[in-house]
């Protein structure tokens, strides 16, 4: 299967984009971020803003996932990205909230990302009792299962953050909660960690349906992509396709070549600050 760009998202505090191929076969549109004062975070537009044409951008990446596989589209979906501050947890929210509100079926948003968890933050939600609970404490699903505003979606959070994420991701308890939700559930949206920074998303790609590369402009690097391929391609996760995040003027089949302000070096960094990704 080849790879797609399935959505363009423009943030408009963040203008970017230049040059450099992902794909050529697509169609997109630029997605800007709206504002409320609610508890759940401005940039979730498709709760905020769910008849716009912003929000519309989300459907389109919901439909694109199901032409994957028609007769069986991927229920089980990872969303990620190379390195951090690329969009990967708003992406996996609103992703969540579009299919939640417009298919009208049962939706589980789950942050696996247990060394720096966002989700919680993004949905105005505590994070205690979550992810790392069930795996660590064998804690049952429904005790830490979170309801949101947001009709038909629940929510699993992180959790207390643990000592050994990439082990408890790796378990055989973590293969039997993953069929556990996707019973349950109609889709699951997982919120991975960045690929590069650590080895828990080549761990997860094993275990999912497919998975969601967020990209962003001006950050995410020619080699920092390629290398995000090579390491899941090397594991057999099977990628679904792109999202291009934060574009300001969009040309198709291309991303910005001005690399991330991070380096290869900086990747141990990801988890020393508290800033959302």
């Amino acid at each position: 299967m080849s790879e797609k760009l399935l959505a363009t998202i423009r943030e408009k505090k963040t203008p970017n984009v230049k040059e450099q191929t992902i794909s050529n076969n697509f169609s997109a549109t630029a997605i800007a971020y709206s504002k409320d004062d609610s508890g759940i975070d401005a940039r979730i537009v498709t709760y905020h803003s769910p008849k716009t044409p912003i929000s519309e951008q989300y459907r389109i990446i919901r439909t694109n996932l199901q032409r994957v596989n028609p007769e069986n589209p991927p229920r089980l979906i990872a969303v990620s990205s190379s390195i951090h501050h690329e969009g990967k947890s708003t992406t996996a929210t609103n992703l969540a909230v579009a299919l939640a509100q417009d298919l009208h079926k049962n939706i589980l948003l789950a942050d696996c990302d247990l060394r720096k968890p966002n989700i919680h933050n993004l949905l105005g939600l505590r994070m205690d009792g979550g992810m790392s609970d069930i795996l660590m404490k064998g804690v049952e699903l429904d005790a830490v299962f979170k309801k949101t505003r947001i009709e038909n979606l629940t929510v699993l959070t992180a959790g207390r953050i643990p000592s050994n994420p990439a082990e408890l991701l790796g378990s055989h308890r973590m293969r039997e909660l993953l069929s556990e939700l996707k019973n349950r559930f109609d889709y699951v949206i997982l919120d991975t960690p960045p690929v590069l920074a650590i080895t828990d998303t080549g761990i997860l790609g094993t275990l999912v349906d497919g998975i969601v590369i967020v990209v962003q402009s001006w950050r995410t690097q020619r080699e920092a992509l390629a290398r995000t391929r090579s390491l899941l391609s090397n594991v057999h996760a099977n990628v679904l396709g792109y999202i291009l995040a934060s574009v300001e003027h969009f040309v198709p089949g291309y991303l910005s070549n001005y690399g991330y302000h991070y380096g290869y070096g900086q990747y141990s960094g990801y988890y020393a600050h508290s800033e959302e990704v």
